[in-house]
């Protein structure tokens, strides 16, 4: 059977989801050179660390700083099954309005807009700054990201869910994120080379993979997880960036 990824590499999970297991080894095509290892590191809870920096969202806040579950929160807030606020949290976080609420919940359109203003009261920090960045769209102002990045959209009228406005805060969000894995990129590799460990290979989302000495791979990986970390402290964040390795690996799917 004739399976289309447009360009990604996908997952254990998707390929058991496709029923072509098959599909988990792409990953194991990809080997270091003689003598080398690879090692990926993956930043942790990344866009949750950077909504709470932005927002200073007391309940994100929480979850960064103690560990707490996001679904758990919003199935507190809303009175509702942890696997139905897991679906709301998603829905949420890409501006679905309050009729998908109550499409997800299976409750009248109005009972959808009173879980739908519930969950905005338990994440009022969130929604205030998502606010703001509706309001530059609608007045034609770009989003800015600590790094510079500029993102304009279209200034005409619109509804409250409308897409643009939900791209406005990716923006933000999503956006400083990917500058933030390419900046971490950047530095470890300059330090890698540097010190002749190694040098870093390419990105994945929030992953960074690097080929390493096979004598150097504790060094290698120590040089990659500061870097991630590093690029949290030189933008300011208020909520530090965590980073988890992989160890090496003689295979990217090991």
């Amino acid at each position: 059977r004739r399976v289309l990824f447009r360009s990604n590499i996908p997952s254990l999970k998707k390929s058991l989801e496709l029923y072509e297991p098959f599909l988990s080894d792409i990953r194991g095509m990809f080997v270091p050179d003689p003598g080398n290892v690879l090692i990926s590191a993956d930043f942790s809870q990344l866009e949750i660390c950077l909504s709470a920096h932005f927002t200073q969202d007391t309940q994100l806040l929480r979850i960064v700083n103690e560990g707490v579950s996001q679904h758990d929160i919003t199935a507190e807030g809303l009175g509702i099954e942890r696997s139905k606020a897991k679906t709301v949290n998603f829905g949420m976080q890409y501006g679905c309005s309050h009729f998908k609420v109550a499409k997800v919940l299976g409750v009248s359109n109005e009972k959808g807009k009173e879980a739908y203003d519930k969950y905005w009261e338990t994440y009022s920090g969130q929604k205030r700054v998502m606010d703001e960045c509706a309001a530059k769209v609608d007045r034609g102002e770009p989003i800015t990201s600590p790094f510079g990045r500029r993102r304009r959209v279209e200034v005409r009228q619109r509804k409250s869910w409308d897409s643009a406005y939900r791209q406005a805060w990716n923006a933000l969000v999503q956006g400083t994120g990917s500058d933030c894995t390419s900046r971490a990129f950047y530095l470890a590799d300059k330090t890698l080379r540097a010190a002749g460990f190694g040098r870093a290979l390419f990105t994945v989302h929030d992953e960074i993979v690097i080929q390493a000495k096979e004598e150097h791979a504790e060094e290698a990986e120590k040089i990659l997880l500061d870097a991630m970390k590093a690029v949290g402290e030189e933008l300011g964040l208020t909520v530090p960036l965590k980073a988890e390795g992989s160890g090496k690996m003689y295979r990217w799917n090991d």
